[in-house]
């Protein structure tokens, strides 16, 4: 046998279901979306930093564990292939140039940590009689 006040409870959370007051929590749609590192156990990580490209942005940024940005490469974006990638000795590799409209880079370049170029790869060629599929 079910209690009245136990029915009653029950009655008011189906509403509150029914009318969606609590549809983040049941579709498990966080309502919130964190940015930066939101959990830092140094004790229980390896440190390292993470390289990315930002639409707000013109360049590649390093950022620590701690979400602080170590160093910026500006003009480079992340068409030509995907992301930047940081190379031993302190260099990026990078897409670079507007490839509109199409989404490739026209150069993929090095930069050195001063942001000093040191390579380039900007030879694209029409190769005739190759058709797109």
């Amino acid at each position: 046998m079910m209690h009245s006040h136990t029915r009653w409870g029950l009655a008011g959370l189906l509403a509150v279901l029914a009318s969606g007051g609590a549809s983040t929590t049941v579709s498990g749609v966080p309502s919130v979306y964190p940015t930066g590192t939101t959990i830092f156990t140094p004790e229980k990580t390896w440190s390292g930093y993470t390289a990315f490209i930002t639409p707000e942005s013109d360049g590649v940024i390093l950022i620590d564990m701690n979400g602080r940005v170590v160093k910026q490469w500006l003009n480079l974006s992340g068409a030509a292939g995907g992301p930047a990638r940081i190379l031993p000795g302190g260099y990026v590799i990078a897409g670079t140039g507007n490839g509109a409209p199409h989404q490739e880079a026209p150069a993929l370049v090095q930069l050195d940590w001063d942001g000093k170029e040191v390579w380039r790869f900007d030879r694209a060629e029409q190769i005739p009689g190759v058709t797109a599929p």
